[in-house]
Order: structure tokens, then C-alpha cells, then sequence
């Protein structure tokens, strides 16, 4: 930085928050679907607006018709399926909590009054 101007650790711009965003995505594993949706938004953003309309009718019309049924059904899948490891990953991490206050517990009474010095930082 050059004297005189001072960065404040809070500044948050626009490409902070893209980074944040893409750096969430990655360590969830939902980048390919951020992917995805980028990719779809940019292809409609640069359709002219008159075929945009078009889009979202045939897009209605392929619905009414049954032709996206099966589009339809794996959404409703993945939202499902989205559901449900959110739900597990939830009881695993209560259950490793108690396992590890158990072990704690058992720890304590098996060393007795010696200190012994955590193993976390």
C-alpha cells in the first residue's frame, strides 16, 4: 500500500463477495450447479426479449404436456435429497458431540486430578 492510505480489514466490495461465494460453493460441493445457473442466466440475459417470452411459454407449454415431467421430478428429488442430508448431517454432528463428551467424561475419571493439557489450539 502506499503511505497515507490504510485498507480497513471490513472493506468489502463486489469481488469480495463473488470470491466468498465461489469459495462456499467449492467447499460445498455446489459449484457445478452455480456453474449451471450462471451459464442459463447469461444465455437468457443475451436472448433478445422477444425470444425470452417465447422461452417461457414453450417452457409452460412442454409442462402442460408432460414433456418436462421427468426435469420436473429430479428437481423434486434433489430438493429432497438436499433436505435429507441436511437433516443427517445434523444428527451425526449431535451424536459426535456426545460421543466426544462421553470420551471426555470417561477420560476425566480415568486420569483423575492430573492436568492434562487440551489437545485443541
Amino acid at each position: 500500500m502506499t503511505k497515507g492510505t490504510t485498507k480497513k480489514p471490513h472493506d468489502i466490495g463486489p469481488w469480495t463477495m463473488i470470491r466468498d461465494v465461489l469459495l462456499s460453493a467449492m467447499a460445498k460441493g455446489q459449484l457445478p450447479v452455480l456453474g449451471a445457473m450462471f451459464l442459463f442466466g447469461l444465455m437468457v440475459w443475451k436472448m433478445p426479449q422477444e425470444e425470452v417470452g417465447k422461452l417461457v411459454f414453450r417452457i409452460e407449454e412442454r409442462l402442460e404436456q408432460r414433456q418436462l415431467l421427468g426435469y420436473l421430478i429430479s428437481v423434486i428429488a434433489i430438493c429432497g435429497w438436499y433436505v435429507t442430508a441436511r437433516g443427517q448431517r445434523r444428527v451425526i454432528a449431535g451424536e459426535l458431540k456426545r460421543l466426544s463428551n462421553e470420551r471426555n467424561a470417561l477420560q476425566a475419571k480415568a486420569i483423575g486430578d492430573k492436568n492434562v493439557e487440551s489437545s485443541k489450539s
